[in-house]
């Protein structure tokens, strides 16, 4: 795919509507949610507003899914379920893992993608589940980083 950030080595365009089979249910839920946030950026504003990171009309904001990263220091090559791009004066990126109905997110997973983040200078994973937190940027998992 053209024009991918630099943090990408593939990914597609989050769609509203995806085009994914049934079975792939994270994929299509992180998808549309990521779709939406192009369509309402305020909504994904008001769920980085903790990093300082603002969102106005001159904003850049690009979201993909099936996403490989750039440099991968794991072996196993799981993939994030998305990617945020935001770019204003400067860039902010985040790769994104979400989990739906009775999964749980899993440690190792995640730990794997906050390694790949640090390889490929993305700023941020967020993980989105029914695993609840007392505040946004807390996780709900406890990592051994």
């Amino acid at each position: 795919m053209e024009g991918l950030p630099n943090h990408l080595s593939s990914g597609k365009h989050a769609r509203l509507f995806s085009s994914l089979k049934l079975s792939n249910k994270e994929l299509i839920a992180t998808s549309t949610l990521l779709a939406v946030f192009r369509i309402i950026p305020e909504l994904l504003a008001e769920l980085i507003k903790d990093t300082g990171i603002k969102i106005n009309d001159r904003t850049v904001l690009e979201t993909y899914t099936e996403i490989g990263v750039s440099k991968n220091p794991n072996p196993k090559a799981d993939r994030p379920d998305g990617f945020i791009y935001v770019k204003n004066r400067n860039e902010w990126t985040s790769l994104v893992e979400a989990k739906v109905g009775n999964n749980s997110l899993n440690v190792d997973q995640v730990i794997k993608y906050v390694e790949d983040a640090r390889a490929n200078n993305i700023d941020a994973v967020i993980t989105i589940s029914n695993e609840f937190t007392p505040r946004v940027d807390q996780s709900p998992l406890e990592l051994r980083l």
